[in-house]
């Protein structure tokens, strides 16, 4: 099962928010629910469940991340963005990138790590 729809860097006209060196983001198909763990310093501060039929994109520090393993097991580290939204609801007239920039639930956090699991 492929998780992965693409990675962009976002020094890029691809990016989800103004473009910077340095930043990747990650795209996951919205073919199975995810779970995302946010934590700081090992304390959890935000766990929830990404049901299927959603989309999932998280941009972060470049070289702050693995990508999913074979379990589907992605990590990254320090500042991040976690979009999500409805695929039903994309809006397809526009690169996948830039609809995740219309976003109706984004959530950002700085000295953080993300780990999304399915």
């Amino acid at each position: 099962m492929l998780l992965l729809l693409a990675i962009g860097s976002t020094s890029a006209p691809r990016a989800q928010s103004p473009a910077t060196e340095g930043r990747e983001t990650i795209f996951f198909a919205p073919n199975t629910p995810r779970s995302v763990t946010v934590a700081k310093a090992g304390a959890t501060i935000a766990s929830f469940t990404v049901p299927q039929g959603t989309l999932l994109s998280v941009s972060m520090d470049k070289d702050r991340y693995t990508l999913p393993d074979a379990n589907g097991r992605f990590e990254a580290h320090g500042k991040i963005e976690v979009h999500l939204q409805a695929a039903a609801q994309r809006d397809r007239t526009v690169p996948l990138e830039h609809a995740m920039q219309q976003a109706p639930v984004v959530l950002t956090g700085d000295g953080v790590d993300v780990i999304v699991t399915r």
